[in-house]
């Protein structure tokens, strides 16, 4: 081999080890570690590379077995490497017999392990009212005389329980028992808007009915006008003609003058002058020359 093949031999040795330092390995496939072992191993073909891995591998499971004829657990072992689990099989239960011939309670067992469990089994009878004008119910069990109870009214339609008042009342036609219910927000018959007091502008809208007030429909209603601070002042600012409030978060002042006419200053003929009649405030203009 000439000086050029090994030169060549090594770029390519430190080429295929760089790609290995940087994570791409040329690994080889999956082979376990013993004849007795579940666990596999590989690693890298590259001569100058350490680098393996290991894995679990899944068990090559046996047939479930019963740990004894009579027990109802199982377990199996891998073939590979005897690596076991163990698990609660299904029982196998005889049918339902009662324990008592006048008695509800019930009983079976388990074939294999003999495990025992019980239940309630009740053979009622139809319901039954205990009177004419009643309308409490009764079932019979007709094997242990266990007796069960309900209430079951023949309710009529709903009405209202006085001309002033919007609760609803209803009877039951058999037993004459009444259940009354407060009626929803929607059932209320509701009128326009009103203040709900004289000096106020707070809004209300109550029932035509029954005179409660909405839960939730409350608004404000002012009627703003402007007016003088003072007598001597043409600031305006704005006042409910109601409750005397004023706005908030808009414009709630202005200026309003009361001029009087234009007359020729007495100094300067070349200027026309006015007073407001209120503040007394003063307004000039240039008068053009005749």
């Amino acid at each position: 081999m000439g000086f050029f093949d090994k030169a060549l031999e090594r770029a390519k040795g430190a080429l295929e080890w760089t790609k290995c330092r940087t994570g791409f390995h040329n690994l080889s496939l999956w082979s376990y570690q013993s004849s007795k072992s579940c666990t596999q191993k590989r690693h890298c073909k590259r001569s100058r590379c350490s680098k393996s891995e290991s894995q679990e591998a899944p068990h090559k499971w046996k047939e479930w077995e019963y740990d004894t004829p009579k027990s109802c657990k199982q377990h199996r072992a891998c073939a590979r490497c005897n690596h076991k689990e163990s698990r609660d099989a299904p029982h196998t239960w005889n049918k339902w017999d009662y324990e008592k011939e006048k008695a509800c309670q019930q009983f079976r067992t388990c074939s294999r392990c003999g495990k025992r469990e019980t239940r309630q089994k009740h053979t009622f009878s139809d319901w039954q009212y205990k009177s004419q004008h009643s309308c409490d119910q009764t079932q019979v069990c007709a094997r242990c005389g266990d007796v069960k109870h309900q209430a079951e009214h023949k309710w009529g339609r709903w009405e209202y329980e006085s001309p002033k008042t919007c609760k609803m009342i209803r009877v039951c036609q058999r037993c004459k028992d009444p259940e009354i219910r407060s009626p929803k927000t929607s059932e209320h018959t509701w009128g326009d808007w009103t203040f709900k007091y004289d000096l106020l502008c707070k809004q209300i809208k109550t029932c035509s009915r029954c005179g409660e007030e909405h839960p939730t429909e409350v608004r404000d209603e002012h009627n703003y006008e402007f007016k003088y601070r003072s007598s001597s002042d043409c600031e305006q600012h704005q006042v409910c003609r109601r409750c005397r409030s004023t706005p908030w978060l808009i414009a709630t002042t202005q200026v309003v003058h009361q001029w009087g006419e234009w007359e020729e200053d007495r100094i300067n003929p070349f200027r026309a002058i006015r007073r407001c009649r209120r503040c007394h405030e003063r307004q000039e203009k240039k008068v053009e020359a005749e």
